[in-house]
């Protein structure tokens, strides 16, 4: 398992905001057990309650680098510090990049970058 807290992609077809959406929604949808995922980790915050966690932003989706050469700007997922990496990738898995994929379609995300034999995938 990637134990990253830095995920990159090619840019696809979902504009960054949608992408950073569609993180805002499986986060919050994580966190809800009555919302029917019940095959993906929920997410308690409890603990974190006095450190006044943003659960908007346990993952942020930004865009990187130059504009000059296509290959030099991708997609950055950032895991925050108070969100465990495995529960973000059960999220990514489970439930942002299918929505994102219904949504735009299998372009919506490029592959990943930045990593040996997982180089074409689209998952952490």
């Amino acid at each position: 398992m990637d134990s990253s807290r830095e995920w990159y992609f090619e840019l696809g077809s979902a504009p960054v905001e949608d992408v950073q959406a569609a993180l805002d929604e499986g986060v919050a949808a994580a966190q809800d057990p009555a919302d029917g995922s019940s095959t993906v980790l929920v997410v308690d915050l409890t603990d974190q309650e006095d450190q006044s966690v943003d659960v908007r932003r346990l993952m942020t989706a930004e865009v990187t680098g130059e504009g000059f050469e296509p290959d030099a700007v991708e997609l950055l997922i950032r895991v925050g510090p108070t969100l465990a990496v495995p529960i973000a990738l059960d999220v990514w898995r489970r439930l942002v990049l299918p929505a994102l994929e219904r949504k735009f379609g299998d372009d919506a995300i490029g592959p990943r970058t930045r990593v040996g034999e997982d180089r074409h995938s689209k998952h952490p």
